[in-house]
């Protein structure tokens, strides 16, 4: 009994100071630490596995192997643009206004369109066996057998975040992770083949998130109140980031045609824990999306120039951090690629643009269509450009440069956008 009071007594104090802050955030602290509490769970427990499995990798695992199969998973992800991601955050929209309908056509028309990545993955599988390369093309026949399934149960996730049932979410998606990351570190303990880890990437990850989809729609029944427009909506979304899709994954591609697999391996490994600091923050921008949904237009631009400043001081310290501990960290975990230090260090500065995604929220709530378009096709498309020019000039610095550019340009442009929104 003294140990429940003592934890009521702390739950009242922080409850006060979350409020209190609120005079100087202008945001509900409540509702974000809540929110933030469990996908940060989820977070830490990725990042967790994650690092064992890189761990494995990197040890384990040679760097032309490693390479190979980050050049697969890259292609798996340029295919999986035609599977329409973009639904997962139309009907993340639609349920956090009360619409939870459409779930089964939702994922009924992820699956009709995952059978186009499918085709593509195909073609592909063709190519490689035309060029006598047959283990890359099997390889490329997993990624079209188990593209369909692996993007298209996913919607129990914006069901669970639109109800804001964090807790529930952040639990299906840890055991997800968890029991994936597991198939993979045996596979990678066990063998050295590309076939094998990849075989236990995706049946892994789709059996799981199978019985969670599953276990999710027969506890949580949604209601059957339909927003009209949440399917041609999610369209929408996917042929806008479509590019941006392209763009956030043919730097492994370019880079495995350009340089071979062991420049795909030392980047893959650079780009590793930046993109696990980014997931820490990256919560925000889901939180926003689904805050910012039920808000007036005039309120949201009154107030998020201000909170997209603090969010940004929050992550310059800890971009300052990684640089002073990155040498360190490589030569402990990751001895085989201490060429990826720099690349990292430099990498590691694109975090000091995600405060930009708190515009980008704001856009997509409001579905400002046409912003949209031009933000998700141009942004991207600059991206690509430099790439192309710059990676046969100067090698893995000619993407590191690519990156950064870009994301100089997307941030003048999001909060370009948003003061005309």
């Amino acid at each position: 009994m003294k140990n429940t009071s003592v934890f009521k007594r702390f739950k009242k104090a922080l409850y006060r100071i979350l409020r209190w802050s609120e005079r100087f955030t202008r945001t509900d602290m409540v509702y974000l630490a809540s929110g933030s509490f469990w996908m940060s769970v989820k977070r830490v427990v990725y990042a967790i596995t994650s690092f064992i499995v890189a761990i494995m990798f990197a040890n384990l695992f040679p760097q032309e192997a490693y390479g190979e199969y980050k050049f697969v998973l890259s292609a798996a992800a340029l295919v999986a643009i035609f599977s329409m991601r973009g639904i997962n955050t139309s009907y993340l929209r639609a349920v956090s206004r009360g619409y939870e309908g459409g779930l089964r056509e939702a994922t009924l028309l992820r699956l009709r369109w995952g059978l186009v990545a499918s085709a593509a993955a195909g073609m592909g599988a063709l190519y490689y066996w035309i060029q006598g390369n047959s283990g890359l093309a099997l390889n490329f026949v997993v990624v079209g057998v188990f593209t369909p399934p692996l993007n298209a149960l996913t919607l129990f996730i914006p069901l669970l975040n639109g109800r804001k049932q964090f807790r529930l979410s952040a639990l299906y998606e840890t055991v997800v992770q968890t029991v994936a990351s597991v198939a993979i570190m045996v596979s990678v303990a066990l063998s050295d083949q590309v076939i094998i880890v990849l075989l236990s990437y995706f049946v892994s990850y789709t059996v799981v998130r199978a019985l969670a989809s599953w276990w999710v729609c027969v506890r949580q029944t949604p209601n059957k109140k339909q927003e009209s427009d949440t399917l041609s909506y999610g369209v929408h979304l996917s042929a806008m980031s479509a590019v941006g899709d392209v763009a956030s994954k043919i730097d492994s591609v370019l880079l495995w045609y350009f340089l071979g697999p062991v420049a795909v391996a030392v980047y893959s490994f650079a780009l590793l824990p930046t993109q696990h600091l980014r997931s820490f923050v990256q919560s925000t921008g889901l939180l926003a999306l689904i805050k910012l949904s039920s808000k007036e237009k005039h309120e949201i631009k009154k107030t998020l120039p201000r909170k997209s400043f603090i969010l940004f001081l929050a992550i310059v310290p800890i971009v300052v951090l990684y640089i002073v501990l990155a040498p360190w960290l490589f030569q402990l975990v990751f001895p085989q690629y201490l060429d990826a230090v720099i690349y990292t260090q430099v990498l590691s500065l694109n975090l000091l643009f995600f405060p930009k995604v708190l515009f980008d929220s704001a856009l997509t709530a409001h579905a400002q269509k046409k912003p949209l378009y031009l933000m998700n096709i141009t942004g991207p498309s600059v991206n690509i450009a430099l790439m192309l020019i710059l990676l046969p000039l100067f090698q893995i610095w000619g993407v590191v440069a690519a990156s950064l550019i870009t994301q100089v340009y997307k941030t003048a442009m999001f909060i370009y956008l948003f003061k005309r929104m």
